[in-house]
């Protein structure tokens, strides 16, 4: 069994074509069909099979829109085929932040109690892990505030995380972050 791509991007919409190639007891291909033959999939949609009559089976592989590995396996006549095959589903484009910790105040002009995480992700919702983005913090709402500390990341791996950021402003005002890519 063979996939026509190991790595598919995980849109929903990348297809693979996954070829059966029939053999017999001394390993020798088969020249015309061998019967009916059954694929399934742990991830994405697979399309119907199609006998070739000459030993081979094919049948399109639709990505799933979560990243991950499909493992594709098989059945001749009902019985299992020996062999599997796997496609890696990746990550789209960059096209959105995602935030992961919500950021906590604290006192005053002191250090967040709890600083963001973001990550850098495709249109899915994908961690896009090969991104290095730099991500910068400001206040999107609530006047009279300002940030301290280190207020533009990085991205590690496609994960931001900020660390040291202070707000100072008026007590009893409501202040919202926003974040920028």
């Amino acid at each position: 069994m063979s996939s026509s791509s190991g790595s598919l991007t995980a849109n929903g919409a990348s297809t693979s074509t996954i070829t059966v190639q029939l053999k017999d007891a001394s390993g020798n291909n088969l020249s015309s069909s061998g019967g009916t033959v059954t694929l399934t999939t742990s991830s994405g949609t697979l399309g119907g099979v199609t006998d070739h009559g000459d030993g081979t089976y094919s049948a399109t592989l639709t990505s799933s829109t979560t990243a991950g590995t499909a493992v594709i396996s098989g059945s001749l006549g009902g019985v299992a085929l020996t062999n599997t095959v796997s496609v890696n589903y990746v990550a789209g484009p960059a096209n959105k932040l995602g935030l992961m910790t919500q950021p906590v105040g604290g006192s005053n002009g002191a250090v967040l109690s709890t600083q963001p995480v973001l990550q850098i992700q495709d249109a899915n919702g994908n961690v896009v892990t090969g991104s290095s983005a730099s991500v910068t913090v400001s206040i999107a709402s609530g006047a009279g505030g300002s940030l301290g500390g280190t207020l533009s990341v990085s991205a590690s791996s496609g994960v931001v995380t900020f660390s040291g950021v202070t707000l100072t402003g008026t007590v009893g005002t409501n202040y919202q972050l926003g974040f920028a890519s």
